[in-house]
This record gives C-alpha cells, sequence and structure tokens, in this order.
C-alpha cells in the first residue's frame, strides 16, 4: 500500500533566496536547539524499520490514542480531533461503531413495580465536522454496541489544519447536585472504531498549504525523506536543513525527517516516507529517480 509515496522538488534557488515558501523563520532555522535530521549515507537499520504500516479498513478509536471517556450528567461534551491519511480517498459510506456502557444511578428507586424495564436517562448527540449522525437514547443500562452510517460528505472538515472534529454531547434530566432523580454515566469505550471504506491514490501537492500532504497528524506517524544528491553542496546541504527546521516548526517537531542521498532511494523507502527533494534543478531529475510526478513551477 504505497500511501506514502508523496514527492516534493524543492529548487535551491528558491530556498537560499526566499524560504518563505515553506514558511520557516531565520531565528528558528539557525537555532542551536533546533534538532537537525540524521545523515544515513548508507542503509541502516533504522531507516529499513520505517516499513509501510498494514492498515486496512477499521481504525480503533485507541488508534487515535483515545482512552475510555467517561460521560456525566446533566451535561458532558468530550470532543475527537483527527486526520486521515493524505492518500485516502473515501469510496463508500463509513461506519461509526460505538462501544458504551450506560449507568443509570437510581434508576431502581425510580420505577415502580408496574414500571417498563427501560427508564429514560438522557441523550447522547454524535456529530462529525458539525453535521449531526444521530441522537441516541441513554434508557438502558448495560454494555452495547450502537452502528452508526456516516456518509462521505460528513468528512469535509472546515477547519484550516483538515482534521476532522467527532464530537459527543451528553445532556441528561439530572440535577447537578447529584440529589433526587436518575443519574446517568456514560462510558465510551476505546474499542469504538471506525470502518473507513477507501482507495489510495495520490493527493495533490499545494505547497500553499504545506506541511500538508506530507504531514496529516493522522493516526500513524509521518515520516520524511529529504533527499539531496550524492555529493551535494555546500548551499544544498544548507537548504535541506532549512527545510528540516522549517517542518520541524510547522508540525510541531511531530515529523520524522531523515537525510539520505539519492543513490540510497529504495522502492520500500519510496512506498513508506513522504519524499522532499533538494537540489539544484539542473542537477537533479526527481521524475528519473523515483518515477514520480515534479510539480508544476509556472
Amino acid at each position: 500500500m504505497n500511501y506514502k509515496r508523496l514527492c516534493l522538488v524543492v529548487v535551491i534557488t528558491s530556498l537560499v533566496c526566499g524560504l518563505g515558501t515553506v514558511a520557516i523563520t531565520p531565528g528558528y532555522a539557525q537555532g542551536e536547539t533546533t534538532p537537525l535530521p540524521t545523515i544515513l549515507p548508507e542503509p541502516t537499520a533504522t531507516l529499513v524499520a520505517l516499513p509501510t504500516p498494514i492498515i486496512g479498513n477499521v481504525v480503533s478509536f485507541s488508534d487515535f490514542g483515545v482512552t475510555n471517556k467517561t460521560l456525566r450528567g446533566p451535561y458532558a461534551a468530550f470532543d475527537l480531533l483527527f486526520g486521515l491519511p493524505a492518500s485516502w480517498e473515501l469510496t463508500d459510506d463509513a461506519e461509526l461503531r460505538l462501544d458504551l456502557t450506560n449507568f443509570l444511578t437510581g434508576a431502581a428507586n425510580a420505577q415502580t413495580t408496574s414500571a417498563p424495564a427501560t427508564v429514560f436517562g438522557g441523550t447522547l448527540e454524535v456529530a462529525l465536522n458539525g453535521q449531526l449522525l444521530a441522537t441516541l437514547l441513554i434508557d438502558q443500562e448495560g454494555s452495547h454496541t450502537v452502528s452508526i452510517k456516516v456518509p462521505p460528505a460528513a468528512f469535509v472538515s472546515a477547519r484550516k489544519d483538515g482534521l476532522q472534529d467527532l464530537d459527543f454531547f451528553f445532556e441528561s434530566n439530572s440535577s447537578c447536585d447529584g440529589e433526587g432523580g436518575i443519574q446517568p454515566t456514560t462510558v465510551i469505550h476505546s474499542t469504538s472504531l471506525f470502518v473507513l471504506p477507501h482507495k489510495v491514490s495520490a493527493p495533490p501537492i499545494d505547497l500553499s498549504r504545506l506541511p500538508d500532504p506530507i504531514y496529516r497528524d493522522s493516526f500513524f506517524p509521518d515520516s520524511a525523506l529529504i533527499v539531496v544528491p550524492n555529493q551535494p553542496t555546500t548551499d544544498e546541504l544548507q537548504a535541506a536543513l532549512a527545510v528540516a527546521a522549517g517542518f520541524g516548526e510547522m508540525t510541531g517537531e511531530k515529523l520524522l525527517t531523515l537525510l539520505l542521498p539519492i543513490s540510497k532511494l529504495t522502492p520500500e523507502l519510496q512506498a513508506a516516507n513522504g519524499l522532499i527533494f533538494v537540489a539544484k534543478r539542473k542537477l537533479f531529475n526527481c521524475s528519473r529517480a523515483c518515477h514520480c510526478r515534479r510539480p508544476r513551477t509556472e
């Protein structure tokens, strides 16, 4: 699954003469505490340890780093921000499966001998990017799973960073002091998951949206190779380090960057990483090196 096969050609003149393209501030690029990429002149285990993750259609909340979330009445909310891989294109309705456990404290006292087995404890609204997906009734104690269909249109994010915003809002009739009536609690388990039917396609490369698509803050670590000529000049190495510093600043140091000579770029590394090429135009040919499409420069 070559979901990370992305190429970004950085021309040396644009970097040296105007680093604004990658939003690098001069102070940061030259700071002594800025982590620098590792120079790997030969293939090592460090690079081999960056394989393409085998990810299917199922992504659980635990993959997002989420633990069990407890919502207590009368009001409670939970907001989950997550990114999808840049090369994922949803092909059908997705599915959200919520593993829930409800506790209705005081329900036994609220019932009479003729009362039904269910007691209304409140509602749980589920929305994605502001679009309401479902309103769930909290009317039974115990654990159960709820399945919610999610249309592809719901994954259109209005956020500048492109992250998906999954919102849960819990509301009940219980009092704030916890006295009298039913005191409902709902637990959203980390085993809840998305089923995301998708295909892998090359994402558009738009330098105005950097660090996207090299970095998307999705549910697996993003990594990029900064590829330079086999015998880079001083200017090319300086530009490569400036690019690494710029991406570090834009991603909060979350993007793993490695410096690599072009002769060491293998198909396996291409498939597992974003690619950033830094070189003088006349000495470097991205399309020959990795058979990828060079972005238009006019």
